[in-house]
């Protein structure tokens, strides 16, 4: 299970009841008109909470200050753009949560992305035809 919290337009805090999650998504609103703003405290302590937590954690973008005076504030989509600490992106182990999501189906499987037998393995496995 995860969660986007983009536009993230107050603050979120997550606690143990939210230890189910398996990855938290962070984003301020984007586009070109009527940008509602994210603080970067609001992600910062959202991020904070997910590391506690054992959550993975990405930030997708951040809201940054006017480029000109009597501007927009604006979307900073660019990694590099933003506060060092808020450089986070994490991705989960997709293929783990697959398999703990799917178990009672894997059981009869060993490995759910194994390569098909082929050959002298399709024998011995007894996939193969006769």
């Amino acid at each position: 299970k995860w969660v986007s919290c983009e536009p993230l337009l107050s603050p979120v805090r997550l606690t143990e009841e939210h230890r189910f999650l398996e990855f938290v998504v962070i984003g301020s609103e984007s586009g070109t008109h009527r940008l509602r703003e994210t603080k970067n405290d609001w992600v910062r302590d959202l991020v904070g909470d997910c590391h506690t937590l054992g959550i993975p954690v990405f930030v997708k973008q951040l809201w940054g200050p006017p480029l000109e005076e009597n501007h927009k504030p604006r979307c900073l989509k660019h990694i590099e753009d933003w506060p060092e600490d808020l450089r986070v992106q994490e991705i989960p182990d997709f293929r783990r949560m697959l398999i703990a999501g799917r178990k009672k189906e894997l059981d009869a499987q060993q490995d759910l992305f194994a390569p098909l037998p082929t050959g002298s393995e399709s024998a011995r496995t007894g996939t193969g035809s006769s």
